[in-house]
């Protein structure tokens, strides 16, 4: 047990003395802005036009199902009516 405690203090003095030594220089700018990274940092205009984009898309969609509506009703008026053979 003595010895653990003794091992775990001199770990622990050890990354304090790493910690408070000065740096000329940052260690990164982060991990997320690095070029490896999956995540990327987006200006207000970027994201603004990658909306606009994501809303004409969405509005073309809309436009083809309405097209769609529009003659699937159209088709079903030009259909004649079913008859009844019990009649």
């Amino acid at each position: 047990m003595i010895f653990f405690s003794l091992f775990g203090c001199a770990g622990q003095y050890a990354a304090n003395a790493v910690d408070w030594t000065p740096r000329s220089e940052p260690i990164s700018k982060g991990i997320l802005q690095s070029r490896w990274s999956p995540v990327t940092f987006l200006s207000d205009e970027e994201y603004e036009k990658i909306l606009e984009e994501k809303l004409l898309r969405v509005e073309a969609e809309i436009a083809i199902v309405d097209d769609n509506i529009r003659d699937l009703r159209a088709a079903e008026e030009a259909r004649p009516p079913p008859t009844n053979a019990q009649d």
